[in-house]
């Protein structure tokens, strides 16, 4: 018995010792690369990891190709969230209790004013770093050819974060936030226009629909915040994610970023 605890014992140290080379063969699967095809299976096989294109044309290694702004608006996407997560441990969204609510995060919470500034501010870049993200994507004809559809992922992508930006400054609850709302509100019920031209709006009043059904009634009001709220919180962000991740897929499946075409490189990589 004691010989079999001793080999037990040191079967249990030798497993320890040995922890550590084990799980980074577990994690790579196939060893550590050595060649293309172990490099390319590595790429391939990993969950964290096939995202990446196996091979990567090293024109597009230039940081200032792309200057990564599509990761900089993912980055700040995922800091709007994560502080967007923590200001709704106070946000109270009523009409009587939303301005108040604002207020107390910005001068009684701790560190609230700080936390507002950070999601406001991260929220707003997303816009910038989009903007500019498509101004490349167009100066390098990347949306050009069989990546059309990806381009309007990424149109309605701006549009969705335009959306989410509007759908939170209606929050705070102030006379700049009523106001916004009203003129989104007249903006929904523009096709009235049209039906007051063509003299059916008494039959066929489209845009008075929709504006009750944005305002849940004919002025704003509870049901309008608890929409809005919704929409910031759930719909639209929820949006974002899962068009992010097929515009992201697409890149992958489409060989990964564009290559330019008046580019030689001054170097090769060797492996």
């Amino acid at each position: 018995m004691s010989a079999s605890k001793r080999s037990g014992l040191n079967e249990l140290k030798d497993n320890l010792l040995s922890l550590k080379s084990s799980f980074l063969s577990s994690f790579l699967l196939h060893g550590k690369p050595i060649s293309d095809r172990s490099r390319v299976a590595i790429i391939v096989n990993n969950f964290f990891l096939h995202i990446q294109g196996a091979r990567t044309h090293i024109n597009t290694l230039r940081p200032t190709y792309t200057f990564g702004l599509g990761l900089i608006t993912l980055n700040l996407l995922l800091i709007a969230s994560v502080s967007g997560i923590l200001l709704m441990i106070y946000y109270h969204p009523s009409v009587e209790m939303a301005y108040s609510s604002v207020k107390d995060i910005s001068y009684v919470v701790f560190g609230g004013r700080l936390l507002r500034n950070i999601h406001k501010w991260s929220s707003e870049g997303m816009i910038i770093a989009v903007i500019f993200h498509m101004a490349r994507v167009l100066f390098t004809g990347s949306y050009a050819k069989d990546r059309g559809f990806n381009w309007v992922i990424g149109v309605v992508l701006f549009c969705l974060t335009l959306m989410v930006n509007l759908s939170g400054y209606i929050l705070t609850w102030d006379q700049l936030a009523y106001w916004a709302l009203v003129i989104v509100a007249n903006i929904v019920q523009s096709p009235k226009e049209i039906t007051d031209i063509l003299g059916i709006t008494a039959y066929f009043d489209i845009g008075g629909f929709q504006k009750e059904i944005f305002l849940g009634g004919l002025n704003p009001g509870e049901e309008t915040l608890i929409r809005i709220y919704l929409l910031h919180i759930i719909l639209f962000p929820l949006a974002l994610f899962i068009l992010i991740g097929i515009h992201f897929w697409r890149i992958r499946k489409d060989g990964g970023l564009t290559v330019p075409e008046n580019f030689e490189p001054t170097k090769k990589i060797s492996f």
